[in-house]
């Protein structure tokens, strides 16, 4: 029966391993282009202080806050992926 199991899980693995090296490749991609935008947004946010434009400021914090956010969901969706690739392969 454990032999079956361990058949039937077998392409799982396969997929949900494709899925966290692309995943992996993605992030790295995120990662660098993540730190030419806060150079290029730090930029942004420094020139709207000194010209006192705030809703520009407020546009570029927000965008800032959204790149963020989808940076930390992104990892997160890949540290759930990886758990449930290893939680496959004990099976």
């Amino acid at each position: 029966m454990r032999i079956i199991k361990k058949i039937l899980v077998f392409p799982l693995i396969i997929l949900v391993a494709v899925i966290v090296s692309i995943m992996k490749l993605l992030i790295y991609v995120e990662a660098h282009l993540a730190g030419i935008l806060a150079i290029i947004f730090g930029i942004c946010v420094l020139l709207a202080v000194i010209n006192h434009m705030w809703l520009q400021l407020g546009i570029f914090v927000i965008i800032i806050g959204t790149g963020v956010l989808m940076i930390v969901l992104s990892f997160q969706l890949f540290l759930w992926t990886e758990d449930f690739l290893n939680f496959l392969k004990r099976v």
